[in-house]
């Protein structure tokens, strides 16, 4: 169950730093991320890395823009505000669906209920995100083209990652890397997988090659979106504060929510095939196992509840 958020196309069992392979606009908020890497699966040390997320923050969003010194002061502040928020509003939730999963363990599950989890999950990460929105509108005016090449040329760099893990062989061959990666995940939280359950994994995830080539060319849409959002903002003097923040929210509307069907859709196919996949390999879990995952979830619990106690 908890491996669920490490099934989809985007994410990556990595480990404290930084993950690759998202859209700009839903990497603006490390925090979030690591909100995720909480609740479902995240990093052993995941105190350090939480009490450390404003600092971890601002490294990688600097890689990013390059933040002059007036640019830095605000990014910060606003960075450690955020973390504030979210260590009291967002880790109580994350404490409470800890504790549900953990009771539920020892029940089977459905896809159709570990989606609507995913779900939920990916809509709190959408509000902290959300809550950067006004330091990225007042940073826009102050951009330089420098800085703007800098994405740019950031994003080309974790394009080709991207290419390499997804994209690189025959459908079967990209198939084969992520039935690997699957089951990589999944022995993290149930320990090693009988020859059953290992079958199971390709068997549901298919090969998957035109959905990837579609998720491709809507993250390469995504990222021009972007860099051209911030180039109309910062030659558009006479745009206020309020517009600018309207023109960011609704970039990472379009982000979160492409417009295009057909990519909904594929993000739908590869949601829905981890769903069935971490379903069907709780379902067949053993007695050993899931006692492992409740030991799992106790451990992350545990952890959320003294980050909770140090604010």
């Amino acid at each position: 169950m908890s491996f669920l958020m490490q099934l989809n196309p985007f994410a990556k069992r990595q480990p404290c730093r930084p993950r690759k392979g998202l859209t700009a606009a839903r990497r603006i908020c490390i925090i979030s991320l690591l909100s995720v890497a909480v609740v479902l699966g995240g990093c052993s040390a995941v105190r350090l890395g939480y009490n450390n997320a404003p600092t971890v923050a601002y490294w990688w969003l600097d890689r990013y823009f390059d933040f002059d010194a007036a640019q830095s002061v605000r990014v910060r502040a606003d960075l450690k505000a955020l973390h504030d928020w979210h260590r009291a509003e967002e880790l109580p939730r994350a404490a409470e669906l800890l504790r549900k999963l953990r009771q539920g363990t020892p029940q089977n599950t459905s896809a159709e209920l570990l989606c609507g989890l995913y779900g939920d999950v990916k809509d709190r990460g959408v509000v902290g995100l959300e809550r950067m929105v006004p330091t990225l509108a007042a940073l826009v005016p102050t951009l330089q083209d420098a800085q703007i090449a800098h994405i740019a040329n950031n994003f080309d760099k974790r394009n080709e990652s991207w290419r390499e893990e997804w994209l690189d062989g025959t459908p079967a061959q990209r198939a084969e890397r992520r039935t690997k990666k699957t089951l990589s995940r999944a022995e993290t939280f149930y320990g090693d997988l009988t020859p059953a359950q290992t079958a199971l994994v390709p068997a549901l995830l298919g090969a998957s090659g035109t959905d990837v080539d579609t998720l491709f060319q809507e993250r390469l849409l995504r990222q021009k979106d972007a860099l051209q959002t911030l180039r109309t903002l910062r030659d558009t003097p006479d745009t206020s504060q309020a517009q600018r923040e309207a023109a960011i929210q609704a970039l990472l509307v379009r982000a979160v929510q492409p417009t295009d069907p057909l990519v909904r859709q594929a993000m739908a196919r590869w949601s829905g095939q981890g769903c069935a996949v971490a379903a069907a390999l709780h379902n067949s879990s053993s007695p050993a196992q899931r006692q492992r995952l409740v030991a799992n979830l106790q451990r992350y619990e545990n952890d959320v509840q003294i980050l909770i106690a140090q604010r």
